[in-house]
């Protein structure tokens, strides 16, 4: 008798230990779907544009060299949208133009894209050149 009540007490206590690992298990995973809903209703994706650039010697324009990191726990995201931005000795913007990067950037994933700006307009007194990720669609 006695070791019948001892093999259901253990049984219960493995039980309730079981249905705690399941409710921690349930908890993380509503945490995960709660993360993803968030970062989908973000206004700007959350790519980070880093690289380098150079004058093209033959043609107009500069060759970008990007690199974009997506920044995201869960989001994979494709057909990024960079804005390139013309500075002036002072940091003013001069002009802006827009490249279009049909890749696809999965979470915590980084890309090296070659790029060329396509400047028909004759842009002058340019200092510096800098980038930034304006838009993304986002891949279900």
């Amino acid at each position: 008798m006695k070791q019948a009540i001892t093999l259901l007490l253990l049984a219960l206590i493995l039980c309730n230990c079981e249905s705690e690992k399941s409710k921690q298990q349930q908890l993380e995973a509503a945490q995960i779907q709660l993360e993803m809903a968030s970062e989908k209703e973000l206004i700007k994706p959350k790519i980070e544009a880093t690289g380098s650039y150079r004058k093209r010697q033959t043609q107009a324009g500069y060759q970008l060299s990007l690199m974009l990191t997506n920044t995201s726990k869960y989001t994979t995201y494709k057909d990024c949208t960079i804005e390139v931005q013309y500075y002036s000795k002072t940091n003013t913007i001069i002009h802006k133009t827009l490249i279009k990067i049909s890749d696809t950037i999965k979470p915590n994933q980084t890309i090296t894209v070659d790029k060329f700006t396509d400047e028909t307009a004759d842009i002058k007194d340019v200092n510096s050149l800098g980038w930034t990720c304006i838009d993304a669609v986002i891949v279900d």
